[in-house]
């Protein structure tokens, strides 16, 4: 892989000049090998209440309330019959 020069930049990329191009070359790097996948459009939750549902059919879960959204994934927990887990 190519090496990036970062002539000026600290190693804790303290100026956000630094650290926006080092997340924009990462980017552009990634970008070859992730898929892109079209957002969806979060459900419509009322105030006060949680919607949560299948984010993948796996271990993936979507979670909306009114004003936020978050991804948990579901550790898959095997349990032997008769022995503990």
């Amino acid at each position: 892989m190519p090496a990036v020069g970062m002539d000026g930049a600290d190693h804790l990329l303290s100026k956000i000049e630094d650290a926006q191009y080092v997340a924009n070359t990462i980017s552009a790097w990634a970008s070859r090998y992730i898929k892109q996948e079209t957002a969806t459009q979060p459900p419509s939750v009322k105030k006060g209440e949680i919607s949560v549902s299948e984010g993948n059919h796996k271990f993936l879960r979507e979670i909306s309330s009114d004003n936020h959204q978050w991804l948990a994934v579901l550790e898959r927990v095997e349990v032997l019959a008769g022995r503990p887990s």
